[in-house]
């Protein structure tokens, strides 16, 4: 919020007018970016002070997008959509934010506390699980927590070679 202080105390009494500012909350219009504020105010002598103040205003939130050093891959036979990954296999979080800039990514596996993680998280040697993940920008405005399933398969596939047996006949 803005305000007219004289040494950090409101001026409430001898201000005839304020000109060209915003006083409380910024407008919601006010676009990301780059805002400029200027107070001008105006005594009943007529003496007039002017600041100007500049801050950035960022309102939206990172993007964030689950990264593995693995592939996760659908299984192409089907059962029911299951993800799978190789293991061992690690987990990082892109972020991308164009105002403020990013200031952490947070991960949990298997609906734990979201964390701050800093490179790759480790994922699970085994089971079924899920990560969850956001990211958070400098102004503290969080991506919407995403979440992936996956199942760890170190069981190699197993092959079976069916030959008939040999017929012989004379003839």
């Amino acid at each position: 919020r803005w305000g007219l202080t004289a040494n950090g105390t409101p001026v409430t009494s001898g201000v005839s007018s304020i000109l060209n500012a915003f006083i409380g909350t910024v407008p919601s219009a006010t676009a990301d970016g780059l805002v400029t504020l200027v107070l001008s105010a105006t005594d009943g002598a007529g003496n007039i002070s002017t600041v100007t103040r500049s801050f950035t205003l960022d309102r939206t939130p990172p993007t964030a997008r689950l990264v593995t050093a693995f592939p996760f891959t659908k299984n192409p036979f089907g059962a029911g959509g299951t993800t799978f990954t190789p293991a061992p296999n690690s987990a990082s979080v892109d972020a991308e934010d164009e105002t403020s800039g990013v200031d952490r990514a947070e991960a949990a596996l298997d609906g734990g506390l979201l964390t701050k993680i800093l490179g790759f998280l480790g994922l699970p040697s085994s089971g079924s699980h899920s990560i969850q993940y956001r990211a958070v920008d400098k102004a503290e405005n969080a991506s919407a927590t995403a979440s992936s399933n996956f199942t760890v398969d170190t069981t190699p596939p197993t092959i079976t070679v069916l030959v008939d047996e040999p017929k012989y006949e004379n003839v």
